[in-house]
């Protein structure tokens, strides 16, 4: 176990973490990872283990269009978050099951998550979620609220978050994240 438990932390974590942001979110490799993380994290009972194994499981499952597959783990996170009292996981299932509910269509859903999310949005540890999954939560939260309140039928509502969202991440200063934000939303 000492020997599995050092894998999580030298190699498989930080592998995840640059598959996600330069390898490709729905590459085999990439969730073959998640599963290692996450099968070890579970016998180790290992929180951030589990989160990062569950959320490579639900990027890659929801980038290969496996949409309601997804949203299972994305109610994983949830459950595990609650049940732990793990903002971290909480937070990041909420953010999950947002963007499998928009895809799914159910926009109401989605923006109910959202909402949730930002509730517990903390900027002082925006940078911890960027390093677990590549992104800043707020911007996720914006890019998929402001398509979904586009598509309700409020444009004028949907361009001033599309603008706060922006201003966000530009605050931020990931380039990721900046990128993100200014290509979609």
């Amino acid at each position: 176990d000492a020997k599995d438990y050092g894998i999580i932390d030298e190699v498989r974590e930080p592998l995840h973490t640059a598959g996600l942001q330069w390898h490709g979110w729905a590459l085999p490799d990439v969730k073959a990872n998640a599963e290692e993380i996450l099968r070890l994290a579970e016998r180790q009972n290992r929180p951030r283990s589990l989160l990062i194994g569950l959320w490579g499981k639900w990027v890659s499952t929801v980038t290969q269009g496996r949409i309601v597959e997804a949203l299972d783990y994305a109610q994983r996170l949830l459950d595990e978050g609650t049940r732990r009292g793990e903002i971290d996981l909480h937070i990041l299932g909420h953010r999950g099951s947002m963007f499998s509910h928009f895809y799914l269509g159910n926009l109401r859903q989605a923006r109910e998550h959202g909402d949730r999310a930002l509730d517990l949005y903390d900027t002082s540890r925006a940078g911890r979620w960027i390093e677990l999954v590549g992104n800043d939560v707020r911007t996720a939260v914006g890019v998929c609220t402001s398509q979904a309140i586009w598509m309700l039928g409020y444009p004028d509502l949907a361009a001033q978050m599309t603008d706060r969202k922006d201003a966000d991440a530009r605050r931020l200063g990931h380039p990721f994240d900046t990128g993100w934000a200014l290509t979609w939303g």
